[in-house]
């Protein structure tokens, strides 16, 4: 594809022309990929394979309409468009790619991971949806925030009750507009537009056809299949207990309890927190000292911790997990799990990374040593002469079952 001089212009860089459009159509899969040699593509290989069918489930025609690169995909037996740019809207410069087509359907499911007040997409007005991954919790209030998750695949239902599947390979930050018409808008900012079609028609075998496509996921362990209840926020040991008794009392089943990064000191990895056991012997010193002839009842101590370490408030129970071995201990008892959350970035003056080096423990590395940024680098001594890639900031969560 060669870029006019009538066409519209991308609003964030020039156009990469020529372009090339790869189209391959076998079985039930069809694949349509546009770009330049050399793009970023995502380095996880997939299968890539079609279920094996006696017919080609698709069709697909090319053409110039008013200078316009038209490409519309239909089903061969129905002539249904499954696909139709000619909506107009294709851009492809270095860091903003776009393009759009109609839609054959307002059965629209997928794409995320965002909160959606229904399983249907709806395009009565513009929709813009995010898809970057990142730590962000479920917020109703601003149901369009992009989460944890990306998934830039959807499923749509026609009007005979027939089902596709899309799937847009990409691990660039993209989003997706819809709106009247109804249509779809694609966006991202890098790589390639890698568009595969799944020709169903029933929606199990979509899924199954998708899934032959990216890989079989690994079988999980049997209780990960169970009832599972996670959340971040607890003050404290005694108030996940409550929580995990409360869910058991109310006979609600739950087979998974979770431990986020509250149970950390500080939120520093491989530790269990104790704040509360050192502020009240800081607190007791300080009455000492104070009153040396009066006692404190125990059974009348609670613990406080602020962010400013050494300190204290009101005498109130916070962060205390001190027995929280003897706690998955009795989880274990009842036929629970626990899995306990870990980031994955360690500081390079932190005990845990000096124990890691002294086990010989992997670390994401740079290739070689002349990748190393020693301005940086040597300014540790444990990190020095290492080609240990120095994260101090966290990205991302990672977990562990016990």
């Amino acid at each position: 594809l060669v870029k006019t001089r009538t066409g519209a212009l991308n609003p964030y860089g020039t156009d990469l022309s020529p372009i090339n459009v790869q189209i391959s159509n076998s079985d039930t899969v069809l694949n349509v990929r546009i770009g330049t040699e050399g793009r970023y593509e995502p380095t996880i290989p997939l299968p890539r394979a079609s279920i094996r069918a006696k017919q080609q489930y698709f069709t697909v025609e090319t053409s110039y309409e008013s200078e316009l690169f038209v490409l519309r995909i239909h089903r061969a037996k129905t002539r249904k468009r499954i696909w139709d740019t000619s909506i107009g809207g294709l851009l492809f410069a270095d860091q903003y790619i776009q393009i759009a087509t109609f839609l054959p359907t307002d059965k629209i499911y997928g794409f995320g991971e965002n909160v959606h007040l229904s399983l249907k997409h709806e395009f009565f007005n513009y929709t813009t949806w995010s898809m970057l991954a990142r730590d962000q919790p479920p917020d109703p209030a601003n149901k369009q925030r992009n989460l944890y998750g990306v998934h830039p695949f959807y499923l749509g239902l026609e009007g005979d009750n027939k089902a596709h599947g899309v799937l847009i390979w990409n691990s660039n930050p993209q989003e997706i507009t819809t709106g009247p018409g109804p249509h779809l808008i694609y966006r991202t900012i890098g790589g390639m537009l890698d568009i595969t079609f799944f020709a169903g028609p029933t929606p199990e075998e979509v899924i199954q056809q998708y899934h032959s496509y990216i890989g079989l996921p690994s079988l999980p362990a049997y209780f990960a299949l169970g009832f599972q209840f996670c959340r971040y926020g607890y003050k404290n040991l005694l108030e996940m207990k409550e929580t995990i008794e409360r869910i058991r009392n109310a006979k609600i089943p739950i087979d998974v309890a979770y431990a986020d990064i509250d149970y950390m000191e500080r939120y520093k990895d491989f530790t269990i927190s104790e704040v509360a056991v050192q502020i009240v012997c800081t607190i007791i010193d300080d009455f000492k000292k104070k009153k040396k002839n009066h006692r404190i009842p125990t059974n009348c101590i609670a613990f406080s911790y602020s962010s400013r370490e050494g300190s204290y408030s009101s005498i109130l129970f916070k962060k205390y997990w001190r027995d929280f071995k003897s706690y998955a201990d009795e989880l274990h008892k009842q036929n629970m799990h626990l899995i306990l959350i870990f980031d994955p970035a360690i500081e390079v003056d932190y005990p845990s990374f000096q124990r890691a080096l002294q086990k010989n423990v992997s670390f994401i590395e740079w290739e070689n040593y002349e990748q190393v940024p020693h301005e940086i680098q040597d300014k540790y001594s444990l990190t020095k002469g290492t080609k240990v890639s120095r994260k101090k900031y966290i990205f991302s969560t990672n977990s562990s079952v016990c």
